[in-house]
């Protein structure tokens, strides 16, 4: 049985009537377009839940991914790949390297993912870590939309060969948001539970992950004994 839930239906109601029957309520999130190739976003995904996994959850916690719509990329005046394309890209890797956990994919038309924040945390779920990449990490970055609603907020600076890339959403965030609580982390120095740092300069993954995903891993990764994840 598959640890991939994607929930297409966009209403909030049905959203946590979905979390609801898989008797989920403590979520942890990031979100974005994720139009951009996936060398580019797919290692930022992983180690940035890797982080997550390492210091922050706790068994039974979902990971969740927040996808703008094609609706949204629209209203943005963005041409993108579609929203099904968008997400299968980054979700399937994820439900790869964390197969004892709920991976969740979820939609929303706006321009940010503030409402559906708003609309899961007024119906008791628990919004514990939320993690962006380029975003609140300096006062010239946007901030991080919904950043008050969780107990835990990553401002993740993009490495230093892939900082060019510049997020889809820039420029979408209202101005003024409450950033307090961020914290930005390195992840290309700070080192995780697997004894490295997350990530290297050239946004390759510096912790084991599955064959499957050895493309986005370094090489040193690759060339290391297996074990399962």
């Amino acid at each position: 049985m598959s640890n991939l839930v994607v929930i297409d239906d966009l209403p909030i109601d049905t959203i946590d009537g979905e979390l609801i029957d898989l008797d989920i309520d403590r979520l942890h999130f990031s979100n974005g377009y994720y139009d951009i190739d996936p060398s580019f976003c797919v290692p930022t995904v992983l180690a940035g839940f890797k982080h997550i996994d390492d210091f922050y959850a706790e068994e039974g916690d979902a990971f969740c991914l927040a996808i703008n719509t094609d609706v949204s990329a629209k209203n943005a005046g963005k041409d993108m790949e579609p929203q099904g394309v968008r997400a299968e890209k980054v979700l399937r890797p994820l439900s790869l390297l964390f197969p004892k956990r709920t991976i969740i994919g979820m939609f929303f038309d706006e321009l940010t993912p503030g409402e559906l924040y708003e609309g899961l945390e007024q119906r008791s779920n628990d919004l514990l870590s939320l993690f962006k990449w380029g975003y609140g990490t300096n006062e010239k970055e946007d901030p991080i939309v919904g950043a008050t609603r969780f107990e835990t907020v990553h401002g993740h600076p993009l490495p230093k060969d892939v900082e060019h890339f510049r997020p889809a959403g820039e420029g979408d965030t209202p101005k003024g948001e409450n950033q307090d609580n961020v914290v930005p982390e390195d992840l290309t120095s700070k080192v995780g539970r697997h004894g490295r740092p997350y990530l290297t300069r050239q946004n390759k993954a510096l912790f084991p992950v599955p064959a499957e995903l050895h493309q986005f891993a370094a090489l040193s990764v690759r060339a290391a004994p297996q074990h399962k994840i």
